[in-house]
Parts: structure tokens; C-alpha cells; sequence
């Protein structure tokens, strides 16, 4: 068993011994190329065809190449037409209104800006505001938006006209 111990042992230190003695790398300084051993950590400088350094240049080139900027989508307003392919309905519950729209485009749509209009009624006054919204819609997806209405009564809500004013979409 020791034999067979000692064995593995030998077999791996002579392993080590070659892979060390034997392995060396190529390393690029100054336009010329270096041979370092690892065994005993010389270097030698390696000499070699002229087309095999245009080729290794290369291939240096392609490697070290500034990659390619990203194309970033641009946001831009979206016209009345396009707003009304996304088919906008609302509902009231409590004194909240939910505002949902399909994106039937392959780009990210962003309810930015949407008016509300009550008209007037008995002693109350004509409400018309504009309020930011942070409604998304993703390519392809049904979405919805909620708008938090709590100084308007739910039952004047019901009477409420919303107009999508800004929407934007990335191109």
C-alpha cells in the first residue's frame, strides 16, 4: 500500500515538474512578442513570419476594437392617431379612477399626461385639470394606471371626461 502510495505521489510531483518545466506563454509587449517559461520565470524574445505577426495584429485589432455604441430608443410624443389605437377606458372605484389601455405597438408606451373634466353641476364648480401619470405599457400587454382622486366626490366622477394629453412612445 505504501508502494502504491508513493506511486500516485511521484506520478503527480513529475506532472507538476513537466507541465511547469515545459509550459510557457506569449505575451505581446511593445510590438514584439515575449516567451515567459513558468518553471523558471525567464523570457525570450520569439521571432516570427511576417505574415503570422500581420495576422496575430489582426487579430489583435478585433479583440481590442471599441465595441459598437448602443443604439438608445428615442422617446417622442405620439400623435392623435397612434393615441387612439390604444383604445383608452376608465373606471371609478371609490375615489380613485383606473385608467387602462392596450399598447398594440412593439415599443414601450408611457401615459405621461392625462385632463380630466367635470362639468358643472348645481353650486358645484366645472373641475378641468391635468394630472401626471406614471402609466406604462409594455410592447404587446394590456396595462392600467391608477389616478388618486380623493378631493372629488365618486359620484362626480361617473360623470367625468378623461383626455389622454401626453403620451409617449420609444422608438
Amino acid at each position: 500500500m505504501k508502494l502504491f502510495i508513493t506511486f500516485i505521489l511521484g506520478a503527480i510531483t513529475g506532472a507538476s515538474l513537466l507541465w511547469f518545466g515545459f509550459s510557457k506563454t506569449i505575451v505581446p509587449i511593445d510590438r514584439r512578442l515575449v516567451a515567459v517559461n513558468h518553471f523558471n520565470g525567464s523570457a525570450s524574445e520569439v521571432f516570427i513570419s511576417s505574415t503570422e505577426a500581420e495576422r496575430l495584429r489582426q487579430d489583435e485589432v478585433k479583440r481590442t476594437a471599441a465595441p459598437k455604441p448602443l443604439q438608445v430608443p428615442k422617446r417622442r410624443d405620439m400623435t392623435e392617431a397612434e393615441i387612439t389605437k390604444l383604445g383608452f377606458k376608465w373606471d371609478v372605484s371609490h375615489n380613485s379612477i383606473r385608467l387602462c389601455f392596450h399598447n398594440p405597438f412593439n415599443s414601450e408606451v408611457t401615459l405621461d399626461r392625462v385632463r380630466v373634466r367635470i362639468p358643472q353641476r348645481g353650486e358645484r364648480a366645472a373641475l378641468d385639470r391635468e394630472y401626471n401619470t406614471q402609466g406604462h405599457g409594455w410592447p404587446l400587454a394590456d396595462s392600467e394606471t391608477h389616478l388618486d382622486m380623493k378631493d372629488v366626490p365618486a359620484s362626480d366622477l361617473l360623470e367625468a371626461q378623461f383626455t389622454p394629453i401626453r403620451v409617449s412612445i420609444y422608438d
